[in-house]
């Protein structure tokens, strides 16, 4: 006898595409503007590698906890969740996207333009920006974790 679930499991059952395409447009923004600056001898090569290399790892490691969230079986997670859990995992990946964006906006005003603003806090204030945009998304979207 099979036992296959009937929940929902494409992306598009999630959120809108268009977030994902606007997380990956940026990225590459970012990217491109690294690539610029190495060109034009604005940063060596070291930074550049470091930082592309890091931001390509991380997508790839937010693609895969993506594509895991939405190919895995349903766990006690998502009863404990009402069925939520899902949605926050592949949600909380996206907005880890954007969250990457923002520190790589952050580490582009040191590496290239040599802006320092709080150089201690950087990260932080990075993370607190993405936290704020996804508290708002989450808010217009009337997404609650408990359903």
């Amino acid at each position: 006898v099979r036992e296959a679930s009937l929940d929902r499991r494409a992306l598009r059952d999630f959120l809108s595409p268009v977030w994902v395409y606007t997380a990956a447009g940026l990225i590459a923004a970012v990217i491109a503007v690294y690539s610029v600056a190495l060109f034009a001898d604005r940063i060596p090569e070291e930074v550049f590698f470091a930082r592309v290399h890091g931001l390509l790892i991380c997508c790839a490691g937010l693609a895969g906890i993506m594509w895991y969230s939405l190919r895995r079986k349903p766990t006690r997670a998502d009863e404990l969740f009402s069925g939520r859990g899902r949605l926050w995992e592949v949600r909380g990946s996206v907005g880890v996207l954007y969250l990457l964006v923002a520190i790589g906006a952050w580490r582009i005003l040191g590496d290239v333009f040599d802006i320092h603003p709080l150089s201690e806090l950087g990260v932080w204030v990075a993370l607190s920006i993405a936290v704020q945009i996804g508290w708002v998304w989450a808010c217009k979207n009337k997404v609650g974790p408990l359903g």
